[in-house]
């Protein structure tokens, strides 16, 4: 059951907007270590093998896309796109192959040269061509348009698409598609990832810390500011509060009623925004006689849990990860898709998924999204208990950090933080 959330960094007492103004005004300053306090352990440290915020917010900063969110932007749109590991991009007329011009001279954080094999490497393990190693692949079903990479020469790479897909550029795009390298294996990955972004893995600490130093060889001049982020795990949501304020962070009729109530569980991921409307639900649900029992999961349980048959009723948020109905048609409620935890199933509706991805007239393709919508409403295929929204807090003297307003997923690389005197 669904809801689109937001969240946060630890920092200040004071909403990010609020912030920004002065921020623009200010010279960066280099050094210092922003400390962030981190609400869960994540399952593992590997971008492409995991499906949470958890992954997402503290190993963004090690990776590069190859092209990535604008990051002071407040939204996140794909007209407003960054270069990163590529310099420039064009389709071609039948927007079915994306070709990309790549940045030469960069190099991963062991010294070994990015090309355009590492690029090809990442997506054929995507696709289900080249075992790098991984036993998790969520992002599958985003490329699954994607047919084939091919490369010319050591910074040139073309992507062939089985139909157009306006889509495309906004998956390259999301923080959840980073540029992996072809000479480290998935256990690395999952320990120690090696990247070519702005900040490099010193150490996971499972249940404890993660700590991030400088890539003194980054390939944008003068990033990052910081020296190190250390990301420390308080799963507590009021000892975290405490410690920030301390200044140490910067339904069915089946002839059940009121003398035979119906037992279940309720299934959740074990931390407060899950655990909190699980309870209510629970709650709710006693006015139509079913006794439920809350039962948590830790998130490096959760996701396993939710894949397999079993459970009767879960309270899941679903944070989109990229502002696009393919995301959240594709991932939530395509038949075969590995995240589409219900099972539910409806292969003409399906085929409306694709007609809307290969629209390009923005307007054409919103009233088809509202259609496919109201269908999935009236089929309760994943109902959609409530929205929630959230705020950022961060000290006065945190600067360049900017979250948009329609993800958390993707602002998190880091290289504009900097630290004002205290």
């Amino acid at each position: 059951m669904p809801s689109r959330i937001r969240t946060g960094i630890a920092g200040a007492a004071f909403p990010a907007a609020m912030l920004a103004g002065a921020a623009a005004l200010a010279e960066p300053q280099r050094g210092g270590t922003l400390r962030v306090y981190h609400r869960e352990n994540p399952a593992s440290a590997s971008m492409h093998e995991e499906a949470s915020i958890a992954t997402v917010m503290p190993f963004m900063a090690v990776f590069n896309n190859l092209v990535v969110y604008n990051q002071q932007a407040e939204r996140n749109d794909p007209d407003d796109l960054t270069a990163e590991l590529a310099t420039e991009w064009r389709w071609s007329e039948d927007h079915r192959r994306l070709t990309f011009r790549l940045r030469e001279g960069v190099t991963w954080h062991d010294g070994k040269p990015f090309t355009s094999a590492d690029v090809k490497c990442t997506w054929d393990t995507i696709a289900g061509r080249r075992n790098a190693g991984w036993r998790k692949n969520p992002r599958r079903d985003w490329y699954a348009n994607l047919q084939a990479v091919e490369t010319s020469g050591n910074f040139e790479v073309s992507f062939l698409l089985g139909r157009p897909q306006p889509s495309f550029m906004a998956f390259l795009a999301s923080g959840m598609s980073p540029v992996y390298p072809c000479h480290v294996d998935g256990r690395t990955m999952r320990q120690k990832p090696i990247g070519t972004g702005p900040f490099r893995v010193v150490e996971f600490r499972p249940n404890n810390s993660i700590e991030l130093a400088r890539n003194p060889a980054y390939w944008r001049p003068g990033r990052p500011y910081l020296d190190a982020i250390t990301y420390r795990i308080i799963r507590n949501r009021s000892t975290r509060i405490l410690a920030f304020a301390a200044g140490e962070f910067d339904l069915k009729s089946l002839g059940y009623g009121p003398d035979n109530p119906l037992r279940t569980k309720v299934s959740t991921r074990d931390i407060a925004t899950y655990r909190d409307p699980a309870v209510i639900m629970i709650d709710q649900l006693k006015a139509i006689h079913i006794e439920a029992e809350l039962r948590t999961f830790d998130t490096s349980l959760w996701y396993g849990h939710m894949a397999r048959p079993g459970w009767t009723l879960a309270m899941n948020l679903n944070g989109a990860a990229i502002d696009d109905p393919d995301v959240v048609l594709f991932e939530n409620y395509a038949c075969d898709s590995g995240r589409n935890y219900p099972r539910y199933c409806n292969r003409e509706l399906e085929r409306r998924f694709t007609e809307q991805s290969m629209t390009l007239d923005r307007a054409a393709r919103l009233s088809l999204v509202r259609e496919i919508d109201i269908q999935l409403q009236r089929d309760v295929a994943r109902p959609i208990l409530y929205q929630s929204g959230g705020a950022t807090c961060r000290y006065p003297h945190v600067h360049g950090i900017r979250l948009a307003r329609n993800s958390i997923y993707n602002h998190w690389r880091l290289e504009d933080a900097w630290m004002a005197p205290r």
